[in-house]
């Protein structure tokens, strides 16, 4: 059976079908190595900020490599040009990790600040829990140096 898989993995057109194959190599046949693998080549694969924060997501589920799925999510950033990219890539972390410090980690990578800055503002509009305003305050103190508005957040707190 496994090699009806691997034949699949050799023929893989792209980086989607080598993650989905992955995600096999782990569920079904319980192999980190080969899963490794598999990701190694999705990741050679990647060109785009999409294909990068597939491949991240599969890291973070199938291996559990949070060092390895950051570094892809920085991969990712650094193809983002405007800021629907950057949206785009925060919602895609948000969707397949869940971990606000993931988050705050890429947009502490965004080349410029006018662009950081509108990430933020979108991060404020949508934060929801009490936890999530205090780790948006605390980057905002650290990574753009502003109290005023890092104290604004705060205040949401309840």
């Amino acid at each position: 059976m496994r090699s009806i898989y691997e034949d699949l993995a050799d023929k893989a057109a792209d980086n989607s079908e080598l993650v989905s194959l992955a995600t096999i190599a782990v569920e079904k046949f319980d192999d980190r190595k080969w899963a490794e693998k598999l990701l190694a080549q999705a990741e050679e694969k990647s060109e785009q900020m999409n294909d990068y924060s597939l491949v991240a997501g599969a890291v973070f589920h199938s291996l559990k490599d949070r060092q390895q799925t950051e570094t892809l999510y920085n991969k990712a950033e650094k193809l983002c040009n405007t800021r629907q990219d950057y949206s785009r890539l925060l919602w895609l972390i948000k969707q397949q990790t869940g971990e606000q410090d993931m988050l705050v980690s890429v947009i502490s990578q965004a080349d410029d600040a006018e662009t950081a800055v509108g990430l933020y503002q979108d991060a404020e509009k949508k934060a929801k829990s009490n936890a999530m305003l205090s780790s948006l305050a605390t980057s905002l103190q650290t990574f753009l140096d502003d109290t005023q508005w890092s104290s604004r957040v705060l205040r949401r707190i309840q």
